[in-house]
C-alpha cells in the first residue's frame, strides 16, 4: 500500500507494518486526535495508533468558569419517589 500524505490526501485507516515502518514519523504527524490508524500483518490487525489528544496550553485562572453552574436548593421531595421503589425491592 502505498501513499503519500498531503493536504489533498485523507490519512488512510489501515496500512501495513512494513508501509507503517518506513513512514512511522509522517503517520504520527499526521494522526488527528480521535482517529485510530490499524496496522495489519497479512491482512490482520495487529496494532492500532492513535493520537494523544493534546494538552490545553496556557495556565488556568481562577474565575472561568464563572456563572456556568447553577447550584439548586435541596430537594427532598424526589427521594419520596426512591422509598417506594426501595421497599418493592426489599419487600
Amino acid at each position: 500500500m502505498a501513499f503519500t500524505l498531503t493536504n489533498e490526501n485523507r490519512m488512510p485507516d489501515r496500512i501495513s507494518i512494513d508501509d507503517a515502518h518506513d513512514r512511522l514519523r509522517e503517520l504520527i504527524a499526521g494522526l488527528r486526535p480521535g482517529v485510530e490508524l490499524v496496522i495489519t500483518e497479512d491482512d490482520e490487525r495487529i496494532a492500532k495508533l492513535i493520537a494523544e489528544p493534546k494538552k490545553p496550553t496556557g495556565f488556568r485562572q481562577p474565575g472561568l468558569g464563572r456563572g456556568m453552574i447553577s447550584i439548586v436548593g435541596d430537594d427532598e421531595e424526589h427521594l419520596d419517589d426512591f422509598a417506594v421503589i426501595w421497599s418493592k425491592l426489599l419487600a
